[in-house]
């Protein structure tokens, strides 16, 4: 193991890893009752989007055919748990005062129409 912070022992390095971790404040929960500023990644595919609808090369769309019985209920089920664990799946762009920001709806007002 190399030298980290002047302590060579897998025991010292612990014993300061614990004090680092004692130190940091506890991280919170954001809150989602309002609009949220978009991150620079957003920023950059919400821009992108904007003149005419999806860019080339950025595909939206998707669909399987499937040659089997379905069991639509338990498929509604899976789709809906998967949403509520990803803000990422429920999060929408609108523009409030001319920019845009994400808002995250709660998980029991995205289920899905199948």
């Amino acid at each position: 193991m190399g030298v980290l912070a002047g302590r060579t022992s897998s025991t010292s390095l612990s014993v300061t890893v614990s004090a680092v971790r004692a130190e940091l404040p506890a991280i919170e929960p954001a809150g989602r009752g309002g609009g949220l500023p978009l991150s620079f990644a957003q920023q950059r595919l919400w821009s992108l989007e904007q003149p005419g609808g999806p860019a080339p090369g950025h595909p939206i769309a998707w669909r399987c055919r499937l040659r089997c019985e379905l069991d639509r209920e338990a498929l509604r089920r899976a789709l809906e748990r998967i949403v509520a664990r990803h803000d990422a799946l429920r999060t929408t762009f609108p523009v409030v005062g001319g920019e845009p920001e994400q808002r995250i709806a709660p998980v029991g007002e995205s289920g899905f129409l199948l």
